[in-house]
This record gives structure tokens, C-alpha cells and sequence, in this order.
């Protein structure tokens, strides 16, 4: 029997990450309601646009159970950090989808890609994955695409090509939700990517040179960039914060270049 048609979807998301979703399906003619964080870059897009949402409040779930001016076809949970109540999934016709940053079930959890980034992997993916309301990133493989990391990229333009990519397979999904095979998840090629600590991130930032490569350097100055910090390291007495860190191409010996200091 043919699938009906999406047409309404009730939205869960925070992030510029999930605002990217969010305005790609919105531009694409889609009805959604949004669930979110009050001033969150979700919430202020739903307010600039007339669309309808509701703040979040872990203390009063099930949320997302308040009338709707339309009945919703399907759930769609991206960047939101919280599981979708089993109450809240049985409300729509088809249930849920979690969109996720990586090629699952690498990098289940919180944080794919400072994870990404920090191990130096070349590429990463997209997976539209089936929200299970007790289990983060852990439901059938409904849709999963591959991209190539740029190596010259930064952790913050790595952030924005993310968001487009999320956003291109999200629609590429619905509309054509039988484009993939679903698939059960390869238990034994999953990975953590639990969320990094502000204590972790300090210490990750402070680098030796004599210790670890450039590569190591660099990779982890990207993965800070995500979080707007950057390299500390020791030279000559001083502390220096490593600004700008990328490795010199076609180069036999590991060295850091283009690289601007500041005491």
C-alpha cells in the first residue's frame, strides 16, 4: 500500500543546526509546530516567522501534547537532546525521525562531531534514523548519505556545512521516505560520541608540540573552533593561543604553518 503523503510535522530542535532543517522544510511547503528552548535560535526563527511552537520544560512531560490546528503526520527531532516521550511518538501517523550528524552507528551520542573532527576522519554522513522514545540513536537506519570533509575546513565552517547537509537529506527524506531500505544497526560498529566537559575542552587545549603531531594539533584545534576556543601552548615562557592552525600541504615533515600567535 502506498504511503500517504507528509504533510504536517511537529518539530523538535534548538540549535542553528536544527534551524537549518526547520527553515529548509518550511521553504519546501511542509505545516510544522515547533517544540523548543525559549530563546533558542529555533525559538527565534518560529517567532520571526508565524510559526507555531511551544517551550520546552522537562518538569511537564509528555510535551508536544497541546491541540494542533492539524493532525501531524510525522515527528522530526534534530539537534534537541532529549528523548521524545512514547506518548508524544503514538500521537503522529508515522511515528518519528531523528536526524543525526554522522554515519550511525558511528558516533552515537551527543557530540558526533567534535568527535568527527578530533579523530581527523575524511568523511561523515547524515542518517535519518527511527526515534525510539527509551534510546538515543540507536532505531533502524531509514536514510543515511556520505560527504567528504574538506581538509582546509574549519571547526565552524565544518558546523555550517553540516546544517545544509542535515537540512538537504531531511527534505531528500521526506520527500521520498522509501528512497533507503531501512536497516537494524551493526551493534558491533557502533562508537560513543558522549558530549565533551568545559573542564575536557581546557585541558584538550592545551597542546605540546614536542609531544604530540601536527595532525594531532590541528585536528584538535578544529574540534575547539567548534566551541569558539583555541590552542594553548607554551613557548619560550610565554602562553600563547594559537589563533589560526593548519598543516602545510605536500610537506614530508609535520609542521604547523599560517599560523598567527597571540600573548
Amino acid at each position: 500500500m502506498k504511503q500517504p503523503p507528509i504533510k504536517n510535522i511537529l518539530f523538535y530542535g534548538t540549535d542553528t543546526l536544527s534551524t537549518a532543517v526547520l527553515s529548509k522544510v518550511c521553504k519546501h511547503g511542509y505545516n510544522v509546530s515547533a517544540i523548543t528552548k525559549l530563546k533558542s535560535p529555533v525559538y527565534k526563527f518560529c517567532q520571526k516567522h508565524g510559526l507555531p511552537v511551544e517551550i520546552f520544560r522537562k518538569s511537564e512531560l509528555p510535551f508536544g501534547m497541546s491541540p494542533s490546528s492539524f493532525h501531524r503526520h510525522l515527528g522530526i527531532v534534530a539537534s534537541f537532546g532529549h528523548m521524545i516521550p512514547n506518548k508524544v511518538i503514538r500521537s503522529t501517523s508515522l511515528g518519528f525521525v531523528n536526524i543525526h550528524p554522522s554515519l550511525i552507528p558511528k558516533y552515537q551520542g551527543a557530540a558526533p562531531l567534535p568527535h568527527t573532527l578530533l579523530n581527523g576522519d575524511e568523511k561523515y554522513g547524515i542518517s535519518v534514523l527511527e526515534a525510539l522514545p527509551r534510546s538515543f540513536d540507536e532505531g533502524r537506519i531509514l536514510h543515511q548519505k556520505q560527504f567528504n570533509i574538506p581538509t582546509s575546513m574549519s571547526g565552524s565552517e565544518f558546523w555550517d556545512y553540516t546544517a545544509d547537509n542535515m537540512a538537504d537529506v531531511t527534505l531528500e527524506f521526506l520527500q521520498n521516505p522509501s528512497l533507503s531500505e531501512p536497516r537494524t544497526q551493526d551493534k558491533s560498529k557502533s562508537s560513543p560520541a558522549p558530549r565533551i566537559s568545559k573542564k575536557q575542552l581546557k585541558s584538550l587545549s592545551r597542546v605540546c608540540p614536542h609531544v604530540q603531531t601536527a595532525d594531532q594539533i590541528f585536528n584538535i584545534s578544529r574540534c575547539l573552533d567548534l566551541y569558539n576556543m583555541c590552542v594553548v601552548v607554551s613557548w619560550q615562557g610565554k602562553t600563547l593561543k594559537l589563533i589560526s592552525v593548519s598543516p602545510i600541504a605536500n610537506s614530508h615533515v609535520k609542521e604547523l604553518a599560517r599560523t598567527r600567535l597571540r600573548t
